[in-house]
């Protein structure tokens, strides 16, 4: 029986991070279609690309995109509203079925009425517009709320590799949203919530669940962390990251990755983080127990280097050697006091 690999190529439109960044006034363009917003007078900014709309308290918004179909046969298209969020790799997603976060209290989604996906058929040649509704809270929000318009081709491309292994891969570009009451910007935060022993990537890791949780989008985050056993100051394993994009109110788990098998005992993570002029320091003990340390290294197909503790042995026998030559003494002494 083949195998089957369901890979989604995903296409932001305007580029995706560049557009919210950088503002160019470009349409998204992909292989057989494309998909450009329709925009309203609550656009601000002077930007065309994506929906960047300033909105007061309980106003209603309508958010269409016009697709249109380049190729000569009909598309059936899925067109699906979703909320940005933030990959482990540190990167600006805008994937349909990634958890929100706790330090949300309103999702793009949560704004949208009706958020269900819309299956649509474009003729060949010919264009058609999808819409969605929203409607921001009653109390005025500070902050960011990001998503978007994710249209994918429900076709894709069914083939195989070398191996004979199935490929399915599915295109899909999204037109983002940036909902705001007021275009005041407010300063991200970050927390370190987690740390624990696991697989990512299929390899062995420290995984650090970071959390970003104002809502504000920035980038140019670096990070470095470093692992020590709990006490000293040796790196143990250690990792950097550079140019990171952090979502509003999400958050992501970085891994320090181990090449060795992992050894039970007692660490300490040490995180630093910078962007835009902002810093963050954490410190964090944790525990790798044995059950843990042979979990993790088994499904990362790792083996324990055991080190004969020559010394010890050396140790152990010259104590043998003594006790040894003790008995006999004891044993001539005693047979010397009977003759």
């Amino acid at each position: 029986m083949r195998n089957f690999f369901h890979g989604i190529g995903l296409v932001v439109a305007m580029f995706g991070l560049a557009m919210l960044f950088h503002a160019q006034p470009v349409q998204a363009t992909g292989a057989s279609f494309t998909v450009a917003p329709q925009l309203t007078a609550q656009q601000t900014g002077g930007i065309k690309g994506y929906f960047n709309l300033k909105l007061a308290p309980q106003q209603t918004n309508r958010l269409a995109v016009t697709i249109t179909n380049l190729t000569n046969k009909a598309k059936t298209l899925q067109v699906q509203p979703v909320n940005a969020s933030t990959t482990d790799g540190g990167m600006l997603s805008y994937d349909p079925g990634t958890a929100g976060d706790t330090s949300a209290k309103y999702r793009f989604t949560d704004l949208v009425a009706n958020p269900k996906p819309i299956t649509v058929k474009v003729p060949a040649n010919a264009q058609q517009v999808v819409s969605y509704q929203v409607t921001m809270p009653k109390q005025a929000l500070t902050g960011q709320i990001l998503g978007a318009l994710r249209v994918e081709d429900t076709a894709g491309y069914d083939g195989s590799n070398s191996k004979g292994i199935g490929l399915t891969n599915h295109f899909a570009m999204v037109v983002a949203a940036q909902l705001q009451n007021d275009p005041t910007q407010v300063a991200p935060k970050l927390h370190l919530r987690q740390v624990k022993p696991g697989i990512q990537d299929h390899q062995a890791a420290v995984l650090a669940t970071i959390q970003n949780s104002k809502p504000r989008l920035f980038n140019q985050l670096s990070m470095k962390m470093k692992v020590t056993k709990r006490g000293d100051t040796k790196t143990v394993i250690s990792r950097q990251g550079q140019n990171m994009t952090v979502a509003p109110n999400s958050h992501f788990t970085y891994a320090v990755f181990s090449e060795k098998a992992l050894v039970a005992g007692d660490y300490t993570l040490h995180v630093t983080a910078k962007a835009q002029g902002w810093k963050w320091q954490f410190t964090r003990n944790f525990t790798i127990t044995r059950v843990q340390a042979a979990t993790t290294n088994r499904k990362a197909n790792l083996k324990v280097e055991h080190h004969i503790p020559w010394l010890w042995i050396i140790i152990g026998i010259l104590v043998l050697v003594i006790i040894f030559l003790l008995i006999l003494l004891l044993r001539r002494n005693r047979k010397s006091e009977k003759d």
